[in-house]
């Protein structure tokens, strides 16, 4: 009876293969019952080309111009973070941190975060920010802005301190060595209710996350 034998190869580089000999196996009730057959010698070169991956660069997070209500997520504080109008970096709204009125001094932490998965196949995972920091204190108040794992822990610091430049600042930060956790984006601004106050004004949040598209 007939046989077909496929012999499929997969290979990024050539590839050269011999066939002499081929053991072919039936079974039934009688068991199994193997046939040898001595095939002429074949060489054959396959140059396969391998196909590159597709690289897809895809914006991680939502909502990161704060135009919208969505992506982010308010802390419920004694003084909670808040959208405002003034000041922005762009668009007609911005997320403000902290306490930006003198007689609203108190004790309170103001923070805003976003929890986002990294794909583990993540070629490169770029954050961006603009900041704009005030602080009439000069004790205790703080900025920061964290990156929390799943845990809710501390992953890393990616600010903190406290600063009046009272200017759009631009940060970037490379998230690719957290490919394949999740993790929180977290923004605050802590006020210890004493002497001055300190806001942080957050806009344009950005995670580029490229990765690849393998074929199937």
């Amino acid at each position: 009876e007939p046989v077909t034998v496929s012999l499929h190869l997969h290979s990024p580089t050539p590839l050269t293969v011999h066939l002499d000999e081929l053991t072919l196996g039936s079974g039934g009730s009688a068991g199994w019952r193997y046939h040898t057959a001595y095939l002429p010698l074949i060489a054959s070169r396959h140059a396969i080309t391998a196909t590159p991956p597709v690289i897809t660069c895809t914006e991680w997070l939502h909502n990161s111009g704060f135009e919208a209500r969505t992506g982010w997520q308010i802390l419920e504080t004694p003084y909670p973070a808040a959208y405002t109008t003034a000041p922005t970096h762009s668009g007609s709204w911005a997320m403000r941190a902290g306490i930006a009125t003198p007689q609203d001094n108190r004790y309170a932490f103001s923070s805003f975060e976003q929890t986002f998965t990294l794909p583990t196949e993540a070629i490169s995972a770029t954050l961006t920010y603009w900041t704009y920091p005030v602080t009439t204190d000069s004790q205790n108040d703080l900025h920061y802005v964290l990156l929390l794992d799943a845990a809710n822990e501390i992953a890393a610091i990616l600010d903190w301190g406290r600063h009046d430049t009272r200017q759009w600042e631009a940060a970037t930060h490379d998230l690719r060595p957290f490919a394949g956790q999740t993790l929180t984006l977290r923004f605050g601004a802590y006020n210890d209710g004493l002497d001055g106050i300190t806001a942080l004004y957050v806009d344009d949040v950005h995670l580029r996350v490229c990765h690849p598209n393998l074929p199937p």
